[in-house]
C-alpha cells in the first residue's frame, strides 16, 4: 500500500536511488524548509520505517500567488507511473487552495520526453513565449516552463 505524508529533509536520503549524497544532506540539516507543502509517497508494507518512492511539493514564496512545483522519484516509482499521477492529480488543487495560489508553475528539462507527458496529463501548458532557459550543460536543451492555473482562493 502507498501512503502520502508530510515531506522531511531527510527522506531525499531515503530514495533509491537517493537524490542527495550524504555529506549534501549534512549541509542541508537544520537549515529551514522554504514555504509551501511537499509530501512523500512510501511503501507502507516496508516496515516501520517504509520505502520512499518519491517526493514532490510546491514552493510558494510569501507574498506571491505563483508556486514552484517539484518532484524528485525513485526507481521504482518511475516505473509505477499511475501511483504518482493519481496522487498528484489530487493533491494539486489542495495544495494551490491551502496555499491561496492563483497558478503553479514546474519546469521540465526539454530532452525529457516523460517529464513533458506528465505535465501535460497534469494539466499544465507550455508557457509561451517560453523564457529564456540556460542549457544545464554543453549541449543539453535547456528547460521549458509549465504552468497550470486555479481558480482564486475564496477571499473572506
Amino acid at each position: 500500500m502507498i501512503i502520502v505524508r508530510p515531506f522531511r529533509l531527510a527522506d531525499l536520503a531515503r530514495l533509491d536511488p537517493p537524490a542527495l549524497t550524504a555529506a549534501q544532506f549534512e549541509g542541508l540539516r537544520g537549515l529551514p524548509l522554504p514555504p509551501g507543502l511537499a509530501y512523500t509517497l512510501e511503501d507502507a508494507e516496508a516496515g516501520a520505517a517504509g520505502r520512499v518512492l518519491g517526493c514532490a511539493g510546491v514552493l510558494a514564496p510569501p507574498g506571491r500567488r505563483v508556486g514552484r512545483a517539484w518532484a524528485i522519484l525513485g526507481a521504482e516509482l518511475r516505473g509505477r507511473p499511475l501511483v504518482l499521477h493519481r496522487r498528484a492529480r489530487r493533491l494539486l488543487p489542495r495544495i494551490a487552495a491551502e496555499l491561496g495560489l492563483d497558478r503553479i508553475e514546474a519546469a521540465t528539462r526539454a530532452d525529457f520526453l516523460a517529464g513533458r507527458v506528465w505535465l501535460r496529463r497534469l494539466g499544465f501548458r507550455r508557457v509561451e513565449p517560453v523564457p529564456a532557459a540556460p542549457a544545464l550543460s554543453p549541449g543539453d536543451a535547456g528547460l521549458l516552463l509549465y504552468a497550470r492555473r486555479f481558480a482564486a482562493p475564496l477571499s473572506s
